[in-house]
């Protein structure tokens, strides 16, 4: 598990930050979201609920609807602990920003000093994210999971507390194992394309002052197995974190640049197209972590937008270099929006993105990347959109553009020295 893993459960607010956000839907969807809320980091929730240390138990009634679940069989079926099942009904998406996020895998020892006793039981492997500001690391989160019986079990352990992602109707009901209140529940997700449902498994609790995710995607039946899985975690006993302090800080940066320090930038500013001066400059950001090295600019001008964003290539880059022979991997005239319905799967990410080398790029091959969205720019003016990248020996320039002509952007691309 790599540390950009987490960006399938965390999406970063600043695209020009985090080069590899993704975005998340609501509603009946398998994607689970945890969050640990922290001071150091932006956060944006469209709709949420804070979970915090609830001291009271609610009774079970008939209004309720929920029957007990009583884990009567596996390795604690003699101690009869029970889990009340709430019964989801949506997600929330969120968007976040980890201030100097860097993370390492977990090592055994630290993944003992985290789990204690169940590490007897279970093979764990995870990953702890951290936060870097004023000189200093923090522990954001760890994100781990191991196999129970052939099944995935996937465990959030945060400092503090965390943001619950699945939402019910009314007050939740509580349970408890030795002591630890658990909001424990089902999301039951819509058909898939083969008519099947997933039920989606989920615990909150707080061991003193460290937080709990629990989530397992099951069956309808998996309700005993779960129970025993928590009572596991629980009984294992509360995280040491101190395992994981002094970590070793990777090179970070993230700086916001004026127009005249982005240009002057010593590893990539010499990349940046020339701008013409009627177009506002709006940000540029030299950023720095395990996964990215970049520098990103923007530029705009009425409904016309430009962003240029540099980086080195990397093994992963290389399979969007495309030979010019291979019209299909980057003609968008071949593919009409929707995309989703008109691209190959397979090759989708190359096409919306493909790289040409310099000494091969032409400006009829820059008119293959026009595509409009049938929006107006104005009385009687589509707006052109162009998205590709150009390879200079190593270096990567990606060119994302509104309203900007095909002969501006040959002629500067061209102007860019091999330095």
């Amino acid at each position: 598990m790599k540390g950009n893993d987490l960006l399938k459960g965390l999406t970063y607010v600043d695209d020009s930050l985090i080069k590899e956000a993704e975005e998340h839907k609501l509603k009946k969807s398998p994607i689970r979201l945890v969050l640990p809320l922290a001071a150091s980091f932006a956060l944006t929730i469209a709709v949420f609920t804070i979970w915090s240390n609830y001291s009271n138990h609610l009774p079970l009634s008939p209004g309720n609807n929920i029957p007990p679940i009583v884990g009567n069989e596996g390795p604690h079926s003699d101690k009869g602990y029970i889990l009340y099942f709430n019964e989801a009904d949506s997600q929330i998406a969120a968007s976040i920003h980890i201030e100097g996020h860097f993370w390492e895998e977990l090592t055994s020892a630290q993944i003992e000093g985290l789990f204690q006793d169940i590490t007897k039981k279970y093979k764990i492997d995870g990953t702890v994210n951290y936060s870097y500001k004023s000189g200093s690391a923090s522990v954001f989160n760890i994100d781990a999971r191991f196999n129970a019986n052939g099944k995935d079990v996937k465990v959030t352990i945060a400092p503090g507390e965390m943001i619950k992602c699945y939402l019910i109707e009314g007050e939740p009901i509580f349970s408890e194992i030795e002591g630890v209140n658990i909001e424990a529940g089902i999301f039951i997700t819509d058909k898939n394309s083969k008519g099947q449902l997933n039920y989606i498994y989920y615990a909150d609790f707080k061991i003193d002052d460290i937080a709990y995710n629990v989530e397992y995607i099951g069956n309808k039946d998996d309700k005993d197995f779960f129970t025993n899985i928590i009572a596991d975690i629980v009984l294992g006993g509360k995280a040491d974190l101190s395992v994981l302090e002094n970590p070793v800080v990777p090179k970070l940066r993230s700086d916001r640049l004026t127009e005249i320090e982005a240009y002057g930038e010593k590893d990539f500013g010499a990349y940046l197209l020339k701008v013409p001066n009627n177009y506002t400059f709006n940000d540029a950001t030299r950023f720095v972590n395990q996964n990215s090295d970049f520098l990103s600019s923007s530029w705009s001008r009425g409904y016309d937008d430009i962003r240029i964003t540099i980086s080195k290539l990397n093994e992963q880059d290389k399979e969007r270099i495309v030979s010019l022979k291979d019209t299909k991997l980057y003609d968008m005239s071949l593919y009409p929006i929707p995309w989703a319905e008109s691209m190959p799967r397979d090759k989708a990410n190359i096409i919306e993105n493909p790289i040409f080398k310099i000494e091969e790029l032409t400006i009829d091959i820059l008119k293959l990347r026009g595509y409009t969205r049938n929006e107006q720019g104005g009385p009687g003016k589509n707006i052109i959109n162009m998205r590709f990248s150009v390879l200079y020996d190593d270096i990567l320039v990606e060119v994302n553009t509104e309203g900007v002509s095909y002969e501006y952007l040959f002629n500067e691309l061209s102007k860019i020295p091999h330095v």
